[in-house]
């Protein structure tokens, strides 16, 4: 099974290489020399997904003493890659990357106009032949060519190349996916199987308790009701036995809402977010204000793990505390597991370790330039050996989580 599975995706490479540009040939080439694809595969029972493709980030935390531990997963098209883009120029190796992996299984493809635009895919996937760019998913449901695959007989259902292409939109927009392929059963709809932990990172975390080794992946965590209590900070300590936390919002992005706090600072900081106040809704740290406007009643908060540090040459070759962003393609077919990595960067805070300021200052990525830094291909490569494992498991939960 595995050997025809590469078998097609080679095939299916060549004959692709031969009908686009001369730009393209080039861009796969560079791709191959980068060694773009690493994977492995995992054979799963069952899914209640027949095949699957899952666009994804990534952030992490990486010592030589604790090796990976990850701090957030999260959807690709929620990410931006202004520090591969920063080292590598525009459009960067990730949407270069997704573009290219894509087309080894399908040349035909659907989106918004809007889909892409934080993550910068879609500046290549508008001029992209294979590619139809539109206003709306109402103009996708209505374009022939898009209602003439829909409607293509799938031989196997789980064979990602008996599908007629793929389509890339909003979880709303895809609504309950039994109903979605009824209507639409020759299309396989991205991030299909992710889309059920979209903007709820409690949802995303609590699939590394499902797996003793895909724990031992992830920082101590627990979840806590969102009242303040005088005996909450302790039963924070209790649990998690840290000297520093990581508090954060079940549902923000950007790093809204996200705190890192030590333990003599934790009461006074429980308190100060979660007895709302003129003074926090004034303030002008998005690191507290966000907590005015947070929607749940409940919030996650993590034992803080650290990056061994790193020394960046660009930055006077001050030392900085990273964090690894690594994006990558989940691929689920004839019931075996694909990691496919994209690129990665690491992401620095504002302040160095020696410059000083508060914790979320000197230990927190701000995603701006020129804070961003490639990491050592040698330490990659350990990276990727340890992230797969863990990344194999994920993906098995969530295959099998609501089967």
């Amino acid at each position: 099974m595995l050997y025809r599975t590469v078998f097609k995706k080679w095939a299916r490479s060549i004959k692709a290489t031969f009908l686009y540009p001369l730009i393209l040939c080039l861009l796969s080439l560079q791709i191959e020399s980068q060694a773009l694809l690493a994977s492995e595969t995992e054979v799963i029972v069952s899914s209640k997904y027949p095949v699957d493709v899952s666009f994804m980030t990534v952030d992490l935390k990486y010592s030589e003493e604790r090796g990976v531990k990850i701090c957030e997963v999260q959807h690709g098209i929620n990410s931006t890659f202004y520090g591969n883009q920063f080292i590598h120029g525009e459009p960067g190796p990730i949407p270069i990357n997704f573009y290219h992996s894509l087309l080894q299984y399908h040349d035909r493809s659907w989106t918004t106009i809007r889909y892409f635009v934080r993550s910068k895919i879609s500046s290549i996937l508008i001029k992209a032949p294979e590619w139809s760019v539109l206003n709306d998913t109402k103009a996708i449901a209505n374009d022939p060519d898009f209602q003439y695959r829909a409607s293509l007989p799938v031989d196997d259902p789980y064979d990602i190349y008996s599908y007629h292409g793929f389509l890339a939109v909003k979880p709303r927009d895809i609504g309950d996916y039994k109903t979605f392929k009824k209507k639409y059963p020759g299309i396989i709809p991205l991030d299909a199987a992710t889309h059920p932990y979209w903007g709820d990172k409690y949802k995303m975390t609590k699939l590394f308790s499902k797996d003793e080794t895909l724990a031992s992946y992830k920082p101590k965590w627990n979840l806590y009701a969102k009242k303040y209590t005088k005996s909450l900070a302790n039963e924070i300590i209790d649990d998690l036995q840290s000297d520093i936390f990581v508090i954060k919002p079940r549902g923000a992005a950007l790093r809204k809402g996200v705190i890192i706090v030590d333990r003599e600072n934790l009461d006074s900081t429980l308190k100060y977010i979660l007895n709302l106040s003129n003074k926090l809704r004034n303030d002008p740290d998005k690191s507290y204000n966000y907590w005015c406007r947070d929607k749940f009643n409940s919030f996650l908060v993590e034992e803080f793990v650290e990056s061994d540090p790193l020394a960046v040459a660009h930055l006077e070759n001050k030392i900085y505390q990273p964090t690894l962003r690594v994006a990558f393609l989940l691929v689920y077919n004839n019931q075996t597991i694909e990691v496919k990595f994209l690129g990665e960067h690491w992401q620095l805070p504002p302040y160095s370790l020696t410059e000083g300021g508060t914790l979320n200052d000197i230990h927190m990525s701000c995603g701006e330039v020129p804070y961003f830094c490639k990491i050592d291909p040698e330490l990659m490569e350990e990276v990727k050996q340890q992230l797969s494992v863990a990344l194999h498991l994920l993906y098995q939960q969530m295959l099998v989580e609501q089967y």
